[in-house]
C-alpha cells in the first residue's frame, strides 16, 4: 500500500467516525435545549432575532433533518409589524460534514405557509441583513436580542429553499403588493456561485404566473448581480437581461410579446391597460430613484397589431402602432393608424421621454394627424404634455385644425353638429389635470359664415360651463343657424295650419325654461358687421350671462354710436313661475327687418322708433303676454309699406268706409304713433295715429294680450258729400276675426266704454283730420 493511499484512509477514517460520532451524539440530545444556540447562529449571520415557539425534532442520519413549527425572523426596529418572516412549519436539513468547519449549512429548507414582509424601514430595506455586531456596541434595543449562549464561532449557509402555500407583501414607497406564493424554489449551491429562483406566484386570486430569476455574484453579496429574468403569465412572456442588486436597483434590457395585452390587468389593475393585442417590445430600464417607483425607460421599440379603446373612448379603434425611443429623457416617435366610429384616421408624432417618470414632467409634444377618407380634415399640436407618474397631468399646446366640412362629424358626435364648411381654426388649447374643461386663447374660428377670434373657457360634461370673449368682423347669423338645421324665418312666418286653427296666435308652447337651471355661461362678443334675419347691422355687442337659473343680456347693442338699438333682458326661471324684464331703446329700426319678421308681404321703407319697457311671468310666451305690465311707444315717419300689408293691418276699418285699395304698389306713411300701457296683460293705447296714401285715422283702444281680443274706437277720414269728415269705426272682437263697424248700435254698445276708458274721440300723435270732432 502506498503512503498517499494510506494517508487518504486514514483521512477517510477521521471523517466518517467523526461524522458517525456526530450522528450517535444527535441521537442522545434534545434539540430543544439548542435553541439558544440556534437563535445565536441565526442573529449573528442576519442581526436579526430569531423566535421559535413551537417543539424542535431531528431525524437520525448523517444528514440529519430538523423540524420547526411556529417559528418568526424579526422585522427591523420600527417596522411596520415587528416579524419579516412567520412560517408555519419548517423543515431544515443539515450538512454533519459541515460543522467541522464551523458552518451550519442547510442543504435543504422547507417552509410551509410563510408570511414574508418586504419593506423600508427609515430608509433602509429590510431584506438586507447585516451581522450582529459584538456586544456593547449593538445598536438594537434590548428587548430585540434575546439571551444566547456563544456560538462557537458558528456561520450560516443555505443551499435550497423550497416554498408552498405562502404570502410575500411588498409594501415600498410607492404602492403595497401583495402576491401568493404557490411554490417556489431557491438554488445556491455554493458560496460565490449563482443563485437561482423558480416560482409559480398568484395575484389577487387569478390565474398562476411564473417567475424565473438567475443571477451570479460580480462581487460581495451587496455588489451587483448578474441576472436573468424570465416572467410567463396569461399568455403573455417576458425576459429581462442585465444587472441588479439586492437593494432593489437594476439595468436590464427587457424583450417580452403580449397576445392581449388586457389580461396582464389581473396584475396591474392600476394602470388600466387597454384591449391591445399583437404586442411585442424591448426596452432598456433601469430603477427609479426611490423603491418601487416606476422605472425609468431608455433605448426602445413597441409595436402591436391592434388595439380597442372603446372602454376608454367609445368607438376609438387602432390599427398598425409603431413606436421607438431613442435613449431616456429622447424623443419617441410614434406612428399610428386607426378608426373612430367606422372613419379612418392616422397620426405621426414625436413626444419627449421623461428622464424620471416618477416625477412630474412637462414633455415637448409635436403631432399631425389626418382624418376621413373624403373631405379629409388635418390637425396639428405643438406644445407640451405634463405627466405625473405617467398619468396624464395637463396640455398646452398651439393648435391648428381645418375640416372641409364639418357634417363628418355627425356620425362621431352628435346629429346636432353643425353643417359648417371651409373650417380653420387656430390657437392655443389647454387641458387641466383633471379633464374638466378646455381653455382655448389667441383663437380664431374661420368657417364660410364668418370669422370669429378672440378667447373661451368651455367645461367638459355637465353641468355646461363657458366663458368667451369673441370678436368678428363679419359674421353671417342667418347661415349659422341655418347650418344649425333651422331657418330664420319659419320662425316668423306662422304655417298655413296654424294660422288656421282655433288655438292662440301666440304660441302657448311651453319655453325651455330648465335649460337655464345649471349651466354657467359668461359670454361677451363683438361683431363689426351682422348680417341676421337678411338685415345688415354695423356693429353688434352683446354681453350675455347665464348662472344659477337667471339670463341676462345686458346689453345687446346693434350700432355704434349713437345705438340702432339697445336691448337688456332679465329671465328668472327659479321660480315656480318663471319671470322676465325686458327692455329695448330702438331709436330707427328699419321698418324693412320689422314687416319681415311679421311675415308681412311686400317691400318696406324707412324707420320706427320703439321704446318699451315690460315685465312678465309665464312659462311660455301666451302666458307671459297675458301678465305683460309695463309701456309700449312706437314713433315712424316718412317711410312706405306694401298695399298688401295695409290691408292686412287695416282691412276692418277699410271695409266699413268701403276703402279700395289696389292689390299692387305701395302705400306711403307720412305719420305713424302708438303710446301704451300694459297691467297685468291689458293694453291700453291712448294714441293711435296713421297719415297715409288710403287711410287716415286717429283713435285709443284696448287690447287683452291674454285674451287675444281687441275693442278699438279708431276715426278714419271719409269722404262724405265732398267733404272729409272723420267717422267713428269701432273694430272689436277675437284678433283673427275682428271686423269694423260704422253701425249705430255698435257705436251706441261699445262708444260709450271706450270714451269711459280713453277719455273721448280726441286724437293724439299725428294731427287730426280736418272736419274731425
Amino acid at each position: 500500500m502506498s503512503v498517499r493511499r494510506a494517508f487518504i484512509g486514514v483521512v477517510t477514517v477521521l471523517v466518517v467516525g467523526s461524522i458517525g460520532a456526530g450522528a450517535f451524539f444527535l441521537s442522545r440530545i434534545d434539540p430543544n435545549d439548542y435553541k439558544p444556540e440556534i437563535q445565536a447562529v441565526v442573529l449573528k449571520a442576519t442581526g436579526r432575532a430569531l423566535t421559535l415557539d413551537g417543539p424542535l425534532s431531528v431525524s437520525l442520519s448523517l444528514w440529519p433533518v430538523i423540524t420547526a413549527e411556529k417559528v418568526q425572523l424579526a422585522n427591523l426596529p420600527g417596522g411596520s409589524r415587528s416579524y419579516m418572516v412567520r412560517v408555519n412549519q419548517f423543515r431544515a436539513q443539515l450538512s454533519l460534514p459541515a460543522l467541522l468547519w464551523h458552518r451550519l449549512e442547510i442543504l435543504n429548507l422547507s417552509l410551509t405557509g410563510p408570511n414574508i414582509l418586504f419593506e423600508e424601514v427609515d430608509h433602509q430595506p429590510n431584506w438586507l441583513f447585516k451581522a450582529a455586531q459584538p456586544a456593547g456596541a449593538s445598536n438594537m434595543p434590548a428587548a430585540a436580542t434575546p439571551p444566547v449562549k456563544s456560538s462557537g464561532g458558528f456561520s450560516l449557509r443555505i443551499r435550497a429553499v423550497h416554498i408552498v402555500n405562502g404570502m410575500i407583501t411588498f409594501r415600498l414607497p410607492a404602492k403595497t403588493t401583495v402576491v401568493g406564493v404557490k411554490a417556489l424554489d431557491y438554488s445556491h449551491s455554493q458560496d460565490g456561485g449563482p443563485v437561482s429562483i423558480a416560482s409559480t406566484l398568484v395575484y389577487s386570486d387569478f390565474a398562476p404566473f411564473t417567475v424565473a430569476v438567475h443571477g451570479t455574484p460580480t462581487g460581495g453579496v451587496s455588489a451587483p448581480w448578474k441576472t436573468r429574468l424570465d416572467f410567463a403569465a396569461f399568455g403573455a412572456t417576458a425576459k429581462a437581461a442585465g444587472t441588479a442588486s439586492l437593494d432593489g436597483s437594476f439595468d436590464a434590457t427587457v424583450q417580452g410579446q403580449a397576445p392581449k395585452l388586457e389580461a396582464l390587468n389581473a396584475l396591474l389593475p392600476a394602470l388600466g391597460l387597454p384591449a391591445l393585442h399583437g404586442l411585442v417590445f424591448s426596452t432598456h430600464v433601469t430603477n427609479g430613484p426611490v423603491r418601487g417607483d416606476l422605472p425609468i425607460i431608455g433605448q426602445s421599440s413597441v409595436r402591436f397589431g391592434s388595439a380597442d379603446f372603446t372602454s376608454v373612448i367609445p368607438g376609438l379603434q387602432f390599427g398598425a402602432v409603431s413606436l421607438a425611443v431613442d435613449h431616456a429623457g429622447g424623443t419617441a416617435q410614434v406612428k399610428a393608424a386607426g378608426q373612430y366610429q367606422t372613419e379612418p384616421f392616422t397620426l405621426a408624432a414625436n413626444l419627449g421621454m421623461p428622464a424620471d417618470p416618477n416625477a412630474a414632467n412637462r414633455l415637448a409634444l409635436h403631432l399631425t394627424a389626418q382624418a376621413f377618407a373624403q373631405n379629409r380634415a388635418d390637425l396639428k399640436l405643438d406644445g407640451t404634455l405634463a405627466l405625473t407618474s405617467l398619468r396624464f397631468a395637463g396640455l398646452d399646446a398651439a393648435t391648428v385644425l381645418h375640416m372641409p366640412a364639418l357634417a363628418k362629424l355627425r356620425a362621431l358626435v352628435s346629429p346636432a353638429v353643425p353643417d359648417l364648411t371651409n373650417i380653420t381654426f387656430s390657437g392655443n388649447i389647454a387641458l387641466p389635470a383633471a379633464l374638466t374643461q378646455i381653455g382655448l386663447t389667441k383663437a380664431t374660428l374661420a368657417t364660410s359664415s364668418g370669422t370669429l377670434a378672440g378667447s373661451a373657457t368651455i367645461g367638459i360634461g355637465l353641468p355646461v360651463r363657458a366663458q368667451a370673449q369673441l370678436q368678428a368682423q363679419q359674421l353671417d347669423v342667418d347661415a349659422l343657424i341655418k347650418a344649425f338645421g333651422l331657418t330664420s324665418d319659419s320662425a316668423a312666418k306662422p304655417a298655413p295650419a296654424a294660422a288656421a286653427s282655433n288655438g292662440p296666435l301666440i304660441s302657448d308652447t311651453a319655453l325651455p325654461w330648465p335649460l337655464l337651471r345649471g349651466p354657467d355661461i359668461d359670454l361677451r362678443a363683438e361683431v363689426d358687421r351682422l348680417t341676421f334675419l337678411h338685415q345688415a347691422w354695423d356693429h353688434l355687442s352683446l354681453g350675455l350671462r347665464v348662472k344659477d337659473g337667471r339670463l341676462t343680456l345686458d346689453p345687446l347693442r346693434l350700432g355704434a354710436s349713437p345705438a340702432l338699438a339697445t336691448v337688456t333682458l332679465n329671465a328668472d326661471a327659479t321660480p315656480a313661475i318663471p319671470a322676465v324684464q325686458f327692455r329695448l331703446s330702438a331709436p330707427a329700426l328699419p321698418l324693412a327687418f320689422l314687416t319681415g319678421r311679421l311675415g308681412l308681404p311686400g317691400p318696406a321703407a324707412g324707420n320706427l322708433a320703439l321704446n318699451t319697457v315690460v315685465t312678465a311671468q309665464g312659462k311660455s310666451l301666451h302666458a307671459m303676454a297675458g301678465t305683460l305690465t309695463g309701456s309700449l311707444s312706437a314713433r315712424m315717419g316718412a317711410s312706405s309699406i306694401s298695399n298688401a300689408t295695409l290691408k292686412l293691418l287695416a282691412q276692418a276699418s277699410l271695409d266699413a268706409l268701403h276703402i279700395t285699395v289696389p292689390a299692387q304698389g305701395q302705400t306711403a306713411i307720412r305719420c305713424f304713433a302708438l303710446d301704451g300701457s300694459f297691467t297685468k296683460g291689458i293694453a291700453n293705447f291712448k294714441t293711435i295715429a296713421l297719415d297715409s296714401t288710403y287711410l287716415q285715422m286717429a283713435g285709443d283702444g284696448q287690447v287683452n294680450m291674454g285674451a287675444e281680443t281687441m275693442a278699438l274706437k279708431l276715426h278714419p277720414m271719409a269722404r262724405i258729400v265732398g267733404s272729409s269728415v272723420a267717422v267713428p269705426v269701432i273694430v272689436d272682437g277675437p284678433w283673427r276675426t275682428a271686423k269694423g263697424t260704422l253701425q249705430a248700435s255698435v257705436l251706441d254698445k261699445v262708444g260709450l266704454l271706450l270714451d269711459g276708458l280713453f277719455g273721448g274721440d280726441t286724437a293724439k300723435g299725428c294731427a287730426a283730420p280736418p272736419g274731425s270732432s
